[in-house]
């Protein structure tokens, strides 16, 4: 078969078999908690397998395909037998299903031999299931296909297809459809922008015209005094009378004629600006439509996640979703089912007692988790997972607060039940001790906040000791565009949601005044806490307090005043995600274009209020004032970091966040001359890209680490290799610390490069 081909064919392949080991899954796990289903579920199992077993032929995955033809004889037996499923048996086939989802997962990104040396491994386990403990292997078929379509076969001319016939498209193309349909939005808000000018120039031209109208009689009596005079010298005009005369005649005229023009291209203007906003609006609407996609799509795999973990850990949970017929964005589905899938580890792992200790508490031994989804008005959806497990511990969360010196004792002690269990937010936070496999480090929570939060969404988390605990996560169900105020921070642009905004007012019209060392704002017979935007987005700015435009932004209980130089307007904005590596900057949503064609950055309101109100409630208590800039003080000039990079953006980006966290940089453009510069120069600091000419940062890695005058300078490896492999070649050379670029935050490395020097 044509190499070519049979890339395009798998990839086919790929998408329809995911679906179908996702229905296979959902019934062997149904199987296996009740062994005498019907035949009925029995028959679809064969079915799905049978299918299964003749697309793995089609595209060579021949052992997939033996594995297919094993369970199918399997299954036939237990159905004319009659005879109930073992649990050995179910088990065995959940754990072969579980193989064949990773085979086709990692089919086209791993070699055919590795696939079915995995593959092997799991026919073996089911040969084991047979009564003689052996399967003979089929024979390689000839060429010679059985029954099914011609690949090669054209439609005959004249013919016609069926107009319902479902295909499958490609989703990037589905994205790139969506993506052109919002670059529309720019060219809706560039009509309005147009009508804006044109009903500008048009009370321009009004307000002459009426300036004119009190001019022209003062004009004409100058030009009959001038007549007169004239024809009484010389009984006769001067042709500077007569141009006047002339002008005054085609200056009204020209006006009338302007006027018309104007208010006739201004109507011409408006009319297409309603019919370019309603196109737009509509193939937008249309466009999203594509992508939307009900909640029921992750059903299979998180009843599939919460099955083996509860296997594993010998607990018993029933999984169940209500609302799964809500439609969600397809992209914010995908951002939400890893926080899902974290939550469901943890509270199994954490919240969920074993079978034993449930029935000594009177509870039943099968806990149950359950998925709720509610719409709830505004665009958003709120996701409500809840278990029936033992709850939070709330004085264990405050000791480890306490030994984890996130603030002092008394501090603690003073916070509420709910202000404690939004510690379980922060990352690395953790009651457990040991770390297993499943959960333990810290993570789950940390990961749901910041991926809802990406989405413009919010968590929330609640729990009954020994009863439930409860989150909920809400967000928007599509990706849409967004009211905001535009702003100017420093020499910047910038963009706040309105829906994080609750009013805004000149600094200098209220009682601004320091105290206990921070700034405070009377508002509303309220003290509020004053953040500069400037200081939290690290924009250099000279604007006053006084001078500055306070936005009160936040919660109604608790309110920040949020400073920006000047408040420029409002306008609907189509968000862009910032490109890799900068996928994740913290106070940062994204990017746009505004109506005058000037690009801002989306400000995230969750990051700045985080910053601003949660972590200094912490540590000042009464009057939380705003974060000090992350680097405060610029670091002795001994601090002196190489950026070895050949990309000439991502060495520029990293040139620029070091600099602005205050340390000196350097740059070398590929291993060999990084080299040449750590041998020449004095750094504190390497951070290097993996990939370059002459010599890669893993050589470099391992030629500063076999010279006993480097051998401690840290090196931070920075690079687009996210293989478990290359991670693992880094740390053999000698790298301090391992940052992929898909993953990248500026944060994470400023803070990696304050520990290491």
């Amino acid at each position: 078969m044509d190499p070519e081909f049979l890339s395009k064919l798998r990839e086919a392949f790929k998408e329809e078999a995911a679906e179908q080991l996702q229905s296979i899954s959902t019934s062997l796990i149904a199987l296996e908690k009740s062994p005498d289903l019907s035949k009925t579920t029995i028959e679809s199992l064969l079915r799905t397998f049978h299918s299964l077993k003749g697309s793995a032929r089609a595209v060579n995955v021949e052992t997939l395909e033996h594995c297919c033809q094993t369970i199918e004889s399997l299954l036939v037996g237990y159905r004319d037998s009659g005879t109930t499923i073992p649990a050995r048996v179910s088990s065995t086939l959940n754990d072969a299903v579980g193989s064949f989802q990773k085979a086709v997962h990692d089919m086209g990104t791993v070699p055919d031999e590795e696939l079915e040396a995995d593959l092997k491994s799991t026919l073996s386990a089911l040969a084991a299931l047979e009564p003689s403990g052996v399967i003979a292997m089929p024979e390689k078929p000839q060429a010679t296909p059985d029954a099914g379509p011609d690949v090669n076969s054209t439609i005959a001319p004249g013919s016609r297809v069926d107009a319902g016939t479902s295909v499958r498209i490609p989703v990037d193309k589905l994205d790139e459809v969506v993506k052109l349909s919002e670059e529309l939005v720019n060219a809706k808000l560039a009509f309005a922008q147009r009508l804006v000018e044109c009903q500008e120039l048009s009370s321009l031209l009004n307000q002459w015209s009426r300036r004119w109208q009190r001019l022209r009689p003062e004009l004409e009596n100058e030009v009959m005094r001038r007549t007169s005079l004239a024809y009484q010298k010389t009984q006769d005009y001067s042709p500077q009378t007569n141009a006047l005369r002339e002008f005054l005649d085609l200056h009204d005229s020209f006006v009338g004629s302007l006027m018309e023009s104007i208010n006739a291209i201004e109507k011409s203007v408006n009319a297409d600006r309603r019919s370019v906003n309603t196109l737009v609006d509509t193939l937008l609407s249309r466009g999203r439509e594509l992508t939307m996609v009900p909640f029921s799509v992750l059903k299979d795999l998180l009843k599939r996640i919460a099955w083996d973990i509860s296997r594993q850990q010998g607990k018993r949970v029933n999984l169940k979703i209500k609302g799964g017929d809500v439609e969600i964005d397809r992209n914010i589905l995908d951002e939400l089912k890893d926080p899902l899938v974290h939550l469901i580890r943890n509270s199994i792992d954490h919240g969920i007692e074993s079978p034993e200790d449930r029935e000594a508490l009177g509870k039943n031994p099968e806990a149950s988790i359950e998925i709720s989804l509610e719409p709830i008005g505004g665009g958003k959806v709120r996701i409500s997972l809840k278990d029936d497990g033992k709850g939070i511990d709330v004085a264990a969360v405050r000791a480890a607060a306490i030994e984890k010196g996130i603030a002092g004792a008394d501090k603690i002690e003073e916070l509420s039940d709910q202000q404690i269990m939004q510690l379980l937010f922060r990352s690395s936070f953790s009651t457990r001790d040991a770390v297993s496999h499943i959960s333990g480090r810290g993570l789950g929570l940390t990961i749901a906040k910041e991926i809802s939060e990406k989405l413009n969404g919010a968590i929330e988390l609640s729990s009954l000791k020994g009863r439930e605990t409860v989150i909920h996560i809400t967000v928007p169900v599509r990706r849409a565009t967004m009211v905001g105020v535009t702003a100017r921070v420093g020499s910047q642009n910038v963009v706040i949601p309105t829906v994080s905004m609750r009013s805004a007012v000149r600094a200098r019209d209220q009682d601004v005044r320091m105290i206990q060392g921070r700034w405070t704002m009377s508002f509303n017979e309220r003290l509020l806490p004053v953040v500069r935007l400037a200081d939290i987005l690290q924009v250099h700015s000279q604007t006053a307090i006084e001078d500055s435009t306070a936005l009160i932004v936040g919660s109604a209980e608790q309110p920040i005043a949020l400073l920006v130089e000047d408040v420029t307007g409002e306008q609907e904005v189509a968000v862009k995600n910032l490109p890799q590596p900068l996928t994740r900057v913290r106070s940062i949503a994204g990017a746009t274009q505004l109506k005058n064609g000037d690009l801002a950055v989306v400000i995230n309101m969750n990051d700045v209020l985080t910053s601003s109100i949660l972590v200094s409630t912490l540590t000042t208590g009464e009057f939380p004032a705003a974060p000090p800039t992350p680097v405060q003080s610029k670091p002795p000039v001994k601090q002196k970091i190489l950026v070895v990079e050949d990309s000439i953006t991502s060495r520029v980006l990293l040139k620029n966040i070091l600099e602005t966290a205050g340390y000196l940089v350097s740059v070398a453009s590929d291993g060999q001359d990084g080299w040449e510069k750590v041998k020449s120069e004095s750094f504190d600091l390497v951070v290097t890209d993996v990939e370059m000419p002459r010599m890669n940062g893993f050589e470099l890695t391992e030629k500063i680490r076999s010279e006993a005058a480097l051998a401690d300078l840290p090196v931070i490896v920075v690079t687009s290799l996210a293989s478990l492999e290359d991670r693992r070649k880094g740390v053999e050379v000698g790298a301090s610390a391992y940052f992929v670029k898909s993953n990248f935050e500026k944060s994470n490395l400023v803070e990696m490069v304050k520990r290491l020097i």
